[in-house]
């Protein structure tokens, strides 16, 4: 039997105390010694447990019986979105990164009985800016503010190839100078349009892909407001755009053009 406290944070960052396979929240600080801390089973609404913890620190003062068994996978689950937690406020890895090297090796059992996908990256970006990580996700394009370290790689080669600024119409371009030459000699490409993926803010994320030794691979990621033809004709028509077309000929540009217009909508 597990006698010794263990700590976790619940989803909004308040302490949960684990105790001989019992979690617990806590519910308010002793008035008459402020040193102790009073908890109560965090099963006490959904099954009116009873079960309650004092503590001074570390030390377990007192604790009463619970109404059901102890549950020794949600220990498992709060020891999973931990280490979740944990790597998200140590690395600059994507939230789909953290999850998966986090649930790899679980059990069934576990895996089945952690938060949703959505729950868990909502969890890593409060994590995240209550450590002051990342900046805070803003309310419209008009709001998005993208920091210098955002737009380049470790070694400071450029990766945001393009940013209209701030307004409505927003299109971003992300891609790097090897990625260009590969696409600029393959023979094959293919583009498309994904929606489910793209952030809230804007309508689609646009690639395009090449072959590469047999491989196919995404080269070219643009955030779109939407699928017209005359977002499509801007991504082209803007200037500062020079730096990512200026590296490939003239056929490529035309590609693109084609690439664009086909599955655009016309007005």
């Amino acid at each position: 039997m597990d006698r010794h406290v263990t700590w976790y944070l619940s989803e909004k960052g308040k302490p949960k105390a684990c105790y001989e396979r019992f979690v617990y929240n806590k519910k308010e600080t002793s008035k008459s010694d402020p040193t102790v801390d009073f908890y109560v089973c965090e099963r006490k609404r959904k099954d009116h447990c009873s079960g309650r913890l004092h503590l001074r620190g570390n030390t377990v003062l007192k604790s009463s019986e619970h109404n059901h068994a102890p549950d020794a996978c949600r220990q498992n689950v709060l020891k999973v979105v931990d280490s979740i937690k944990r790597q998200a406020s140590t690395t600059e890895e994507t939230t789909m990164m953290i999850i998966a090297s986090q649930c790899t090796g679980v059990s069934e059992v576990t895996a089945a009985s952690l938060p949703t996908e959505r729950a868990l990256k909502r969890q890593i970006q409060r994590t995240r800016n209550r450590n002051g990580r990342v900046p805070p996700l803003p309310a419209s394009l008009e709001d998005l503010n993208i920091p210098d370290d955002y737009k380049t790689f470790d070694d400071g080669e450029l990766f945001l190839l393009h940013d209209s600024g701030p307004g409505s119409q927003r299109i971003l371009i992300f891609s790097t100078h090897e990625n260009l030459m590969l696409l600029s000699e393959s023979q094959h490409w293919f583009a498309d349009g994904t929606f489910k993926v793209a952030p809230s803010l804007f309508h689609q994320l646009y690639t395009i892909h090449c072959c590469c030794q047999g491989l196919m691979m995404p080269v070219v990621f643009a955030l779109l407001p939407g699928k017209t033809t005359a977002v499509y004709r801007r991504v082209l028509q803007v200037h500062n755009t020079i730096i990512l077309f200026s590296m490939i000929s003239v056929r490529v540009i035309f590609i693109i053009f084609i690439i664009f217009m086909t599955f655009s909508t016309p007005y």
